[in-house]
């Protein structure tokens, strides 16, 4: 078993469209019985805990975010945009100083090679700026607002992008994504369990994904654990993390 991020340990227990019809996946979270975390929080966990690409932010109304580096797919160099695309295409940037846009479409070029018959620009993320307004530059955080890239994000995490809340914040060429809410979280003893109504498990008789944690002495380092098996037993595969508080 290869190695798994936080993230991606979510994502190994979401059931995506790929691998089920989305009429089970509406019946099955439907039928799911909504379930409230109560147990008493962890003070020393809330926070935000990060890698080098990475992290969750875990909150005092028992929500945990997903905080993720995607500079490498998107970020901004000056006044240009770099999106990563297997094939040559062009970006094209809109601002005002609120709303920032980016149209994509493919080089004329590619276009004639792969036979698309269509190539005007779609709209690959369009972002609406949190924080006052700056037609001089694009650092700042955002709130996502639609886009072929936000959709994805959505569509990777087993969310649809109607129900879902991401924002960004750009920092010269960093581009850091939050998916803001995206479940629950309960503390049971050493074990942290993450749950929404939303997601589906890859075990049917699943109600959450769930870690080991602890928190070294000095408070600063979280490491978790990804439970491979119900019964809670670690093996020498399983995915082990280390995060540092993010003051």
């Amino acid at each position: 078993m290869k190695r798994i991020t936080a993230a991606a340990a979510l994502l190994l227990a979401v059931s995506l469209s790929s691998c089920s019809s989305t009429a089970e996946s509406e019946s099955t979270s439907s039928q799911r019985a909504k379930r409230i975390s109560s147990s008493p929080l962890d003070e020393n966990l809330i926070g935000t805990w990060m890698d080098e690409n990475h992290g969750y932010r875990f909150q005092d109304d028992r929500k945990v975010s997903l905080i993720a580096d995607m500079s490498d797919t998107l970020h901004f160099s000056g006044n240009s945009v770099y999106f990563v695309s297997e094939l040559d295409s062009v970006t094209d940037i809109e601002y005002d100083g609120t709303t920032l846009s980016i149209m994509f479409r493919y080089t004329d070029e590619v276009a004639q090679e792969y036979g698309i018959s269509d190539n005007s620009s779609f709209e690959l993320v369009t972002l609406e700026r949190r924080d006052d307004p700056d037609p001089d530059s694009f650092d700042g955080e955002y709130s996502f607002t639609g886009g072929a890239y936000f959709e994805n994000i959505a569509y990777t995490f087993g969310l649809e992008a109607e129900a879902m809340t991401a924002s960004a914040v750009i920092d010269g060429e960093s581009f850091i994504v939050t998916v803001e809410d995206y479940s629950d979280y309960e503390i049971l003893g050493n074990f942290i369990e993450m749950f929404s109504e939303e997601l589906e498990y890859v075990d049917e008789t699943a109600t959450a994904v769930r870690y080991t944690y602890s928190i070294s002495d000095d408070g600063n380092t979280l490491t978790l654990t990804y439970d491979t098996g119900s019964t809670g037993e670690q093996t020498e595969a399983a995915a082990v993390e280390t995060l540092r508080r993010v003051k």
